[in-house]
């Protein structure tokens, strides 16, 4: 063998130990980098797990500390993160009064190379800050006060059910905040008050009395002539709601004993309810050179009250409600649309576009406990409800309208909608639709389904959101 060969050969041995005693930190390094990789990659799973957990606690309303903390972990472990951990994961908490929740998990992950040098194991961190975000907030509840309402109760449980919504928002708010609320009270008609008798967008006729002198027969019951007697039974139907009862009577024979002249008044006079204008006015908020119709001899629910920061005022409002009347929803839902508008007739809401730049929610409530049991008739709601079809369709239509308001997302209205012991599932299909999603949709059957639906929309209403 040459020595040229011979000096080759040995060189080549000398570099090949080289490269194996310099190759064993570079290996390393790049074993190093794949722990730091994974443990990067678990630390971003182990993040987006901690925040979705905490938005989770944090809408729990009403939860002890350690409650949240439970949920906390049972969200944890549904979310990768069991799988990505080894051992037991660490939560704290820590909470601010109703404003804040601040959420730390700890946890180990299990190492490749780094277990060569003593470390087997590397531990992780994610922490995450929940903040309540009170925004400025209109509402206008829009509530069944139907004849329907005085069966089982249910005019005291929305009652009830209202108010603590009303204070829970009110508890709550931001002494910088705006929150206001408006009641918009419909059976078949809205009642819009006298005092707003002579706007421009109100066609209303002036209260009139006509007197006249007539005669009329004076008799009395001929003794000893009652028949038939005994217990009689009766039903009446109202709102579609069936009651019955019984009572004591007899027939009698009468006679004519004299005559009498008395003063015969017609009155024609108006107590604030409104109709509708013809399709499709009935179902905008648009064109108020039509005026909109006051209809006389009417009465219809209590008066609607206009959006108003004042919390006494709407608390004795929902006190003072009361029940009667047929079932005409569209009625309620263009006038609870009004309410929030910043336009006439009401002009009580934001515009639009202060909507955006001011962080302000719009909001409808519409809660019922029935099905339309009247139709339009135009400018009345006389028509008979035993088909449905008008009146839903034109619910449905309304619903659309309200949801399409506003040029973006920010501008929205939100409607939340309410079935109050229905039975008839079509009516829940034309509430859940009516509803912004499937979430803001409530079917309550009792008194405590229904104060707990009005309690989850207050907790919508409030954002959640992470601070960074």
């Amino acid at each position: 063998m040459s020595r040229l060969l011979k000096f080759l050969k040995a060189v080549n041995g000398n570099v090949a130990v080289t490269f194996a005693i310099a190759g064993v930190p570079m290996i390393m390094a790049g074993g190093l980098a794949l722990d730091y990789g994974k443990a990067s990659q678990t630390q971003n799973i182990l993040q987006q797990a901690v925040d979705d957990a905490a938005l989770a606690a944090w809408a729990s309303e009403g939860a002890s500390k350690k409650e949240l903390k439970q949920i906390v972990k049972k969200y944890l472990l549904k979310n990768g993160v069991e799988e990505a951990l080894v051992g037991k994961i660490k939560v704290k908490l820590k909470r601010h009064g109703d404003t804040k929740l601040k959420v730390v998990a700890k946890g180990k992950i299990e190492t490749s190379f780094m277990g060569m040098l003593g470390f087997d194991k590397m531990k992780i961190k994610a922490k995450s800050t929940v903040v309540r975000d009170f925004g400025n907030i209109e509402v206008a509840l829009v509530l069944d006060n139907t004849g329907s309402m005085l069966a089982d109760g249910k005019l005291k449980s929305l009652k009830k059910a209202a108010k603590i919504m009303v204070n829970e928002l009110h508890d709550k708010k931001g002494s910088s905040t705006d929150l206001k609320f408006s009641i918009v009270p419909f059976s078949r008609y809205v009642n819009v008050g006298l005092s707003n008798r002579n706007k421009p967008w109100l066609d209303v006729e002036p209260d009139s009395e006509k007197h006249e002198t007539k005669t009329r027969n004076i008799t009395e019951k001929v003794k000893g002539s009652a028949k038939n007697c005994g217990t009689r039974t009766w039903t009446s139907t109202n709102d579609g709601v069936t009651t019955s009862g019984s009572y004591h009577a007899c027939d009698y024979d009468y006679k004519v004993v004299g005559t009498e002249k008395y003063d015969h008044v017609t009155t024609n006079k108006w107590y604030g309810c409104v109709g509708s204008r013809d399709y499709p006015l009935n179902v905008k908020d648009i064109k108020l050179g039509k005026k909109i119709p006051g209809l006389m001899n009417v009465s219809c629910a209590q008066e609607l009250t206009e959006l108003t920061e004042k919390r006494s005022e709407i608390i004795n409002k929902i006190d003072a409600l009361t029940a009667t009347g047929e079932t005409y929803l569209p009625a309620g839902l263009i006038w609870g649309w009004r309410a929030l508008s910043s336009a006439a007739p009401l002009k009580g809401g934001v515009n639009y576009n202060k909507m955006s730049k001011k962080n302000y929610t719009k909001a409808i409530v519409l809660m019922t406990d029935g099905v339309n049991t009247l139709m339009p008739s135009y400018p009345t709601h006389d028509g008979d409800g035993g088909d449905q079809k008008v009146a839903n369709k034109l619910t449905a239509e309304l619903c659309e309208n309200i949801k399409s308001t506003g040029k973006n997302d920010k501008q929205k209205i939100k409607i939340y909608a309410i079935t109050f012991a229905v039975k008839d599932p079509k009516v829940k299909e034309l509430l859940r639709n009516c509803a912004t999603n499937e979430q803001y949709f409530f079917d309550a059957e009792n008194e405590s389904a229904l104060t707990a639906a009005f309690e989850g929309i207050a907790r919508s209403l409030i954002t959640l959101r992470i601070s960074k």
